[in-house]
């Protein structure tokens, strides 16, 4: 009876195993068909790809990545045929597809052993896969997907949709003359990558991005400047200086004549203070091509050393390129406040009768910065800053009746 009952169970089991086998030719077949049946054909493989007998085939999974295609495939046809589709759907069906055939690829070419003993791979279920990643690839069905998710504001799921589809063309099985001639990595694939790298700033993934615009930066095209520009502020977000200032320093000869890098790396300089190489690199930018932004920086940077009739001389060649750059008045003004507020400082200890002598030189001093923050604040009225600094230096020079009316 005991022997009765285990060939039993072995009948059944087998009766269980062949029906997942028949479940997955039944899904495959629904998929093909004239009218397709993809809720009845995902039921079926999903109980294959969750049945121990046929979990671990490389067909289950790449008919499951069939069903799935097919679907995408449907709704990508009636966008073309200007019928009302489901977005939604094709781009979710596509998704599954590609970790579907990823998985089947990956068990295809795991080596097995044949009737000789010979390790051999399932090429053959390779290259159906690699037929349905073409497919989808020149679908643009994930990027058609990963749109929909950025108008939703999931940008980190539109980051995968589009990461997705610009991986195909590097996938192993891809990797064909064949396959990479229908795959060209062309200005709108670039494009593309640039999105991706927009979608991975904007959810935080800093470091997708900068694998993303690192990329794109190398390109040609309208976006290698941008791009160059996030990379270098995916490193300034993730606090890392030696990079983003090593990222400045490429893009400064890679790009001469964009002066923001350059600008950005006098800024890391001042940061640091190191005054030297901040003014050294203002210098050669100047003998190049002098430009408004050079002379106020190199302004602030001798301010800041306290080398003012220095800092006074840059001010004014930046005023003889724009004489309506309210900044620039205000950096130029702000020259003298400190200037003098130093000598307030240093004034401290000083006796009665030595401090009213530095009182009236001080004095002077603000007097010099007046004129340049008024004209600041009229060229920018709403600046606060410049409001400020303005009110104060009427209060110091004794101006009551001015001070109150700004107030």
């Amino acid at each position: 009876m005991k022997k009765v009952l285990v060939m039993a169970g072995a009948v059944l089991v087998s009766a269980l195993s062949w029906s997942q086998v028949k479940d997955v030719k039944k899904a495959q077949s629904l998929a093909l068909s004239e009218e397709p049946d993809f809720a009845t054909a995902k039921t079926l493989i999903a109980g294959a790809l969750d049945n121990a007998e046929t979990k671990d085939l490389a067909n289950t999974w790449y008919i499951a990545g069939l069903v799935s295609s097919k679907e995408a495939e449907t709704e990508y046809q009636k966008i073309l045929m200007g019928m009302p589709a489901d977005k939604r759907a094709m781009g979710e069906a596509a998704m599954k597809a590609y970790g579907y055939l990823l998985k089947a690829d990956a068990i295809a070419m795991t080596p097995t052993l044949d009737k000789k003993g010979r390790e051999v791979v399932d090429t053959k279920t390779r290259k159906k896969i690699a037929d349905l990643l073409l497919a989808s690839y020149q679908r643009a069905d994930l990027i058609q997907y990963g749109v929909e998710l950025n108008d939703e504001k999931d940008y980190s799921g539109a980051y995968e949709a589009f990461k997705h589809w610009l991986d195909i063309p590097e996938l192993d099985m891809m990797k064909g003359d064949k396959m990479q001639a229908q795959m060209v990595k062309d200005t709108t694939y670039y494009e593309y990558m640039f999105y991706a790298g927009q979608f991975a700033y904007f959810s935080q993934r800093l470091d997708d991005a900068a694998a993303m615009f690192a990329m794109v930066k190398d390109q040609p095209g309208s976006n290698a400047i941008t791009a160059a520009e996030y990379l270098y502020q995916c490193y300034v977000d993730k606090k890392d200086t030696v990079k983003a200032n090593e990222v400045l320093e490429i893009c400064m000869k890679q790009f001469p004549k964009e002066r923001q890098f350059m600008l950005s790396r006098v800024q890391a300089y001042y940061g640091a203070k190191d005054y030297d190489n901040a003014l050294a690199l203002l210098d050669q930018a100047i003998a190049t091509e002098p430009s408004l932004d050079c002379y106020k920086f190199k302004g602030v940077v001798l301010s800041e050393q306290g080398k003012y009739d220095e800092a006074v001389a840059a001010f004014k060649k930046g005023e003889a390129i724009n004489n309506q750059d309210a900044e620039l008045y205000y950096q130029y003004g702000y020259v003298y406040i400190d200037k003098g507020n130093k000598m307030n400082d240093n004034a401290a200890y000083m006796s009665d009768k030595e401090y009213a002598k530095v009182r009236k030189e001080m004095e002077s001093v603000y007097k010099e910065a007046l004129p340049l923050v008024k004209k600041a604040h009229t060229l920018a009225p709403d600046n606060g800053a410049y409001t400020s600094t303005l009110r104060s230096l009427y209060y110091r020079l004794g101006m009551t009746e001015e001070y109150e009316a700004l107030q």
